[in-house]
């Protein structure tokens, strides 16, 4: 029981893409077609639904880890009293910017 020699036999590549190229030329005008109702439908979908958009964060705020004895404020002032700088305090609202 010898194996057909003739179905071991395959089409070089370069035939088989010059049969899709003539099968997509026949049908030029339903590929033409399928791009532009593609394109069409895209348009139409961007103009009608809604906008809408969505955003998340989230803040972790950490209290200093370095020692007071080697960082220290301007004017000696520390981390724990904000109010002895002159630079308004970062973590609280300022509602004149606003």
């Amino acid at each position: 029981m010898g194996m057909n020699t003739n179905s071991l036999v395959t089409e070089p590549t370069s035939v088989i893409v010059q049969d899709y190229w003539t099968l997509i030329v026949r049908r030029k005008w339903l590929v033409i077609g399928s791009i532009l109702a593609g394109v069409t439908i895209a348009a139409v979908l961007c103009v009608v639904l809604p906008k809408s958009y969505r955003s998340s964060t989230s803040i972790l705020i950490e209290d200093q880890k370095i020692p007071d004895d080697y960082v220290k404020g301007i004017g000696g002032a520390t981390h724990d009293d904000p109010a002895a700088s002159d630079e308004p305090n970062a973590f609280e609202p300022d509602y004149r910017r606003v």
